[in-house]
């Protein structure tokens, strides 16, 4: 009876394991060159809340453009370059984590307008049908 009990609790253990870290995999990484007028951008990298425009994970750019952010929530959100006053430069762009892994390598140029994040704005604000042009 005793054996069985110690299984039992080793399996319980293993069980939580498991599932502590399939919580923690509900993150995912992403990474990419963000570009200003064809040239690599500089300043920060923001992964915001369509919903709220908070910001949820940022990172600064590196040489040429390139970034990289991890512990991105699972989700799909608006993705944009930030200057020193923390002010969106140019458009939002538009990026889906599906967690474990990252979000492949994500190449875009924050003065071209991204139809895709306009419409997430529009789904998150509840007006789908708006007609106000983006700026």
């Amino acid at each position: 009876m005793k054996h069985r009990t110690v299984k039992l609790t080793l399996a319980v253990i293993l069980v939580l394991l498991f599932m502590v870290s399939c919580a923690k995999a509900a993150k995912g990484a992403v990474s990419g060159v963000a570009l200003r007028d064809g040239k690599p951008a500089s300043g920060t990298i923001r992964i915001l809340d369509p919903s709220t425009l908070n910001p949820i994970a940022e990172n600064k750019i590196y040489k040429d453009g390139k970034f990289f952010i991890k512990d991105v929530p699972t989700g799909e959100w608006l993705i944009a370059l930030t200057g020193r006053t923390g002010g969106v430069i140019g458009n939002y762009q538009y990026v889906i984590v599906r967690g474990i892994g990252m979000t492949p390598d994500l190449e875009f140029d924050v003065m071209v307008e991204d139809p895709k994040a306009q419409k997430l704005i529009d789904k998150a604000s509840g007006s789908e049908d708006s007609e106000e042009p983006q700026e």
